[in-house]
């Protein structure tokens, strides 16, 4: 081609052409080049076509046959050159990766704007090779290619335009870019099949202002924008989105009040139920927000389908719908759980010594300083149980009786509990380890707490862990009238053995000897029932 006489020429577009071959000589003589299109030109071979091209600041290429060596070639000869927007559409015909010194090339050049449209390409990532990316690059655009993985670190890009790929997969799990804080203000991700995306894929994106989502396939909205504050556009029209999770709604709720964002939800299926309501009178509430609201659809349980067009009425319908509904489940709810929580406390109340017995049976086992005895071998002989007010007649007439003449080893708490352990946990283990507990039952017995839960806890001891032996033996100290007994207490009294001391001197006598054939089966039948 001759351009000899074109000195002044600044821009130049050539249509349908074939050129076997360009080289240096092939644009001789118009190195003054401001502007050159060969979009339609096919070029079969590339070696140092635009190297003294220094003026030349947009080229659009188009060639289905270009090479790595081709691409590489061109793209150093651009490295001296003014260049600011280059389109490669149609360039990358037998390439599926994306050649990196593209990038590693043009970063010693002013390029602002990059596009990379209609190619074959599915792989775009940086390598060890090539991984800088051009500082000056504000706009990216690959859109139309077969991106399957996009991942290169662009601190510096205002726009990335990735429409009509295949990164629906790959985004669900990864983000398109290594940078931790961003000056991205818009990005496209629209047709790319996309069902999910990672929750994490926009935080660093502070200086966000639109997000182009349409024509995919998201049925929820379960990716992050609480730190997108400048975000104005968010486009999710032609999706499978039924209704929106409230944690996405606090999140738009914040930017409303900072940007005045728009959200376009047109082409989706919006879901019409109780479950939806609180969506559907969030819309209502900020209708200035949502773009063409007038033609969203919305389908109810039956499948009914409605044109949104009066939104106030539809949404005033289902909460006089949803609010009868919501009383009914409320009341059911409060219904069953008073039930459940009934029941349950009236098992806890009827087995509560059962339960406390296990408690610090486990917790004796688990903790205690000694051994626990086995069922067949016994600390003590027996564990008086007693309330204070009757320390005199223990010590004066239990120990002398039984422990000084009879020779039986009896458990007194206030002499053989071990110190620093819970008064619990004493009890515990003192009647576990007792052949027997007498009970020394007066009114202060009947009204002492730790005095009942000794007598209960030998209770649950008998039942659970003497398989139902008589280990309980009641002497009434004082004299009490059947109706001051706790039921427990009487039906004891009236199934079980007991004896009342008798408080004269002539019936004590009597009363200890009395007993002092059921002393001695003890040593013979290693059976406690002195006070039978």
């Amino acid at each position: 081609m001759e351009f000899r006489k074109l000195q002044r020429l600044r821009i130049l577009q050539i249509g349908y052409c074939t050129l076997n071959r360009a080289d240096s000589e092939t644009f001789a003589n118009i190195n003054y080049l401001e502007y050159m299109d060969l979009s339609m030109c096919s070029i079969e071979k590339y070696k140092y076509g635009f190297e003294d091209m220094k003026s030349l600041q947009y080229l659009k290429l188009g060639n289905p046959t270009f090479f790595n060596s081709d691409v590489y070639h061109m793209v150093q000869d651009l490295e001296t050159s003014n260049i600011e927007i280059l389109v490669m559409t149609n360039l990358f015909y037998k390439v599926l990766k994306f050649p990196n010194v593209v990038f590693y090339c043009l970063n010693s050049t002013n390029i602002l704007e990059l596009y990379i449209n209609y190619n074959g390409l599915r792989r775009v990532v940086r390598d060890e090779q090539f991984n800088t990316f051009p500082t000056t690059l504000k706009i990216l655009d690959m859109s139309n290619n077969m991106i399957k993985e996009f991942l290169f670190d662009i601190p510096y890009l205002i726009q990335l335009v990735l429409r009509n790929n295949s990164l629906g997969n790959f985004l669900s799990v990864q983000s398109y870019t290594v940078s931790s804080s961003l000056k991205l203000r818009h990005i496209d991700l629209s047709q790319n099949s996309i069902y999910r995306l990672k929750y994490s894929l926009f935080n660093g994106h502070d200086h966000l202002e639109s997000i182009n989502l349409s024509r995919n396939f998201l049925q929820e909205l379960s990716f992050d924008l609480s730190k997108q504050k400048d975000l104005k556009v968010l486009d999710l029209s032609h999706n499978f989105i039924r209704q929106i999770n409230q944690t996405f709604i606090s999140c738009i709720s914040k930017i409303f009040v900072r940007s005045n964002l728009i959200i376009n939800l047109s082409n989706n299926l919006l879901e019409c139920s109780c479950r939806t309501y609180l969506t559907m009178k969030w819309m209502l509430e900020n209708i200035n927000h949502f773009l063409y609201s007038e033609t969203y659809k919305c389908q109810y349980d039956d499948r009914r389908l409605i044109l949104l067009n009066n939104f106030k009425e539809i949404v005033q319908q289902m909460e006089k719908t949803c609010s009868s509904h919501l009383i009914l489940i409320v009341c059911v709810s409060i219904f069953v759980a008073t039930f459940c929580l009934m029941i349950a406390i009236g098992l806890v109340y009827r087995y509560r010594w059962k339960l406390r017995y296990i408690y610090y049976m486990a917790r004796s086992k688990y903790r205690q300083y000694k051994p626990v005895n086995s069922n067949s071998t016994y600390t003590y002989d027996a564990f008086i149980s007693y309330a204070d007010h009757e320390r005199d007649f223990i010590i004066n007439e239990c120990i002398p009786n039984l422990e000084q003449k009879w020779k039986l080893k009896l458990c007194i708490h206030h002499r053989d509990f071990l110190p620093g352990e819970e008064i619990t946990v004493n009890i515990t283990n003192a009647i576990h380890d007792s052949r027997k507990t007498i009970c020394l039952v007066t009114r202060l017995f009947l009204e002492s707490y730790y005095c009942m839960f000794e007598f209960n806890m030998a209770r649950m001891e008998s039942i659970y862990s003497r398989n139902g032996e008589n280990i309980l033996f009641l002497v009434f100290y004082d004299r009490i009238l059947p109706q001051e007994l706790s039921l427990v207490m009487l039906e004891l009294v009236q199934n079980q053995s007991y004896i009342e001391y008798p408080h004269d001197d002539q019936g004590n006598v009597v009363f200890w000897e009395k007993n002092r054939e059921s002393c001695y089966r003890i040593v013979y039948e290693l059976l406690f029932e002195c006070f039978l």
